[in-house]
């Protein structure tokens, strides 16, 4: 299909890519499969939407490997994207996007020296790179890399230091990237959680006060999701009070799922009142 089929569209060639991203390989065929995917992504005369997709499916390919083999894909791919990355770099904004995303699939919270550059790549990039989506998804990126532990004993450190990273881009970043960090945080929040791993108390706090005084819709609406993902059952009070409040349609859904998301059963009369309202 990607190299044979000239007449294949765009879209098949992309459904073909991550097709291959989700077959669990033995190890010959995964090595012979990676070193095809590196080539075509390479091949800067392919299209570069198609070649967009290749970063994730690859790294999602190479999580069943052995762990010497996967220390190896990892180091060779981590390295690949990073390069991409460089301010220096003429990619394309939607490889570029592709590979900060990758990022966060392969980085984890070791304290070894690869896994350190992943993450001090992720925090410069809203710095380094101008576009916005790359910016914004450079903080999604962190929050998984945040949430998947590595097998080393300082794991907690990185842990701290994302959250800490994530709380400071939303209460005092810029505009745009506020809400992208809200989810960031409410996703790894929500991680962290399923593994009974510890999450700052001023996680919770922050998303609270920042849901709390926030009224444009759709920060609200990222405000109050990340803090129904983070599950602090302490939230569920401001947001039924913000949900009372607000007249705007769009905010008083995304409040009705974050009460949903905590399990707030106080906000069940207020969620049926709006259902007959409506």
């Amino acid at each position: 299909m990607l190299v044979a089929d000239d007449s294949s569209y765009t879209d098949v060639k992309v459904a073909s890519i991550v097709s291959m991203g989700l077959l669990d390989l033995g190890e010959a065929t995964r090595t012979e499969q990676v070193n095809f995917l590196l080539k075509y992504f390479r091949d800067e005369d392919n299209p570069r939407l198609v070649r967009a997709h290749i970063p994730e499916a690859v790294s999602f390919s190479v999580k069943g490997a052995q762990p010497l083999h996967y220390a190896n894909y990892k180091k060779t791919l981590a390295n690949e994207f990073m390069n991409r990355l460089k301010s220096t770099s003429d990619e394309s904004r939607e490889v570029q996007q592709s590979c900060v995303l990758a990022l966060g699939i392969l980085g984890d919270t070791d304290d070894n020296e690869l896994d350190e550059e992943i993450r001090n790549t992720l925090y410069d990039i809203p710095s380094t790179l101008a576009d916005q989506q790359t910016r914004a998804f450079s903080l999604i990126a962190l929050g998984h890399v945040g949430s998947n532990i590595g097998s080393g004993e300082d794991s907690f450190h990185a842990i701290r230091e994302i959250q800490t990273a994530l709380i400071r881009h939303m209460t005092r970043g810029k505009s745009q990237m506020k809400s992208w960090s809200a989810i960031s945080l409410g996703i790894m929040s929500s991680r962290l959680n399923d593994y009974g791993l510890p999450v700052l108390s001023e996680v919770a706090t922050a998303l609270r006060e920042e849901a709390r005084t926030e009224n444009q819709p759709n920060r609200l609406g990222a405000f109050s999701i990340a803090t129904g993902l983070a599950g602090n059952p302490e939230s569920g009070e401001v947001l039924l009070e913000k949900l009372e409040d607000m007249k705007d349609d769009e905010a008083r859904g995304y409040l009705c799922l974050s009460l949903g998301l905590l399990n707030e059963r106080g906000a069940i009369e207020e969620m049926r009142k709006i259902v007959l309202e409506s």
